[in-house]
């Protein structure tokens, strides 16, 4: 009787620590879950706090380099060369050949800037072609100029003023398509007359950076007392006869 007793309660003694060991193997996978699910948590956490702190740093990385490109870019627009063009005037006739058209010129330059200007170089392109606006023409010689390297090597320091003659021409051909086009728009059968102006284009690098910087003008040759026109029918004009009149549409061109 006894040891019936005792097997019987020496099984429900093993079940019931079966069944414990069951729960306690429960409890222990969901507190391994929970333990897993809340480290996936905190690693992403960390993640995205070390992410902000990477962009944070790669923003005031970015906003360092602009700032001292910003401050570079004071630094030389406050020293920088300027070439300015103080005088244009009238050197020579304005003649007619079978060669064309030819005017010379002579410019004053002065550097106004607080460093030295190099390699200065001129283009100066007569523009008779009315049909043409010479503000647009202005900015395709502006542009082509650029290009042009000068193997001047010359420095003009602050202060420095030169003169630089020209003699610009225009050629035949050329007279005879702009007069051409006159004749077709305004119907004219006798002398044709021409209004005269000069794209004055100048480069010069700033020994700062060494870039390339441009000074330009738009002027008009006119024949006082307000005759802004010319004809190869009234033959050459002396030079103490012609003005330079600046101040015409886009004038004074620099970066």
């Amino acid at each position: 009787m006894i040891s019936e007793w005792l097997a019987g309660a020496w099984t429900w003694l093993a079940q019931w620590m079966q069944a414990s060991w069951d729960e306690v193997e429960g409890y222990i996978s969901v507190l391994t879950m929970l333990f897993t699910g809340y480290a996936a948590y905190a690693a992403a956490r960390a993640a995205k706090a070390t992410f902000k702190g990477v962009e944070a740093s790669r923003q005031a990385a970015d906003a360092a380099i602009e700032a001292n490109k910003i401050n570079q870019a004071s630094i030389v627009l406050d020293h920088r060369a300027w070439v300015k063009i103080e005088e244009i005037r009238v050197a020579g006739p304005l003649s007619w050949s079978e060669r064309g058209l030819e005017i010379k010129i002579k410019y004053s330059l002065r550097n106004v800037g607080r460093s030295p200007a190099k390699n200065i170089a001129l283009r100066g392109v007569i523009h008779a072609d009315h049909t043409v606006r010479p503000a647009h023409r202005y900015r395709t010689v502006a542009k082509e100029h650029r290009l042009w390297q000068s193997e001047d090597e010359g420095i003009m320091f602050p202060g420095d003023s030169i003169n630089l003659i020209w003699t610009h021409s225009l050629s035949k051909s050329d007279i005879e398509q702009c007069e051409h086009k006159v004749r077709d728009d305004f119907e004219i059968e006798g002398p044709v007359y021409l209004t005269i102006d000069l794209l004055v284009c100048i480069n010069y690098r700033i020994v700062i950076d060494n870039s390339i910087h441009q000074t330009g003008e738009i002027v008009r040759i006119s024949k006082p007392p307000g005759n802004i026109a010319f004809s190869r029918s009234l033959g050459d004009v002396s030079a103490n006869e012609l003005f330079i009149y600046r101040g015409i549409g886009s004038d004074r061109l620099a970066d």
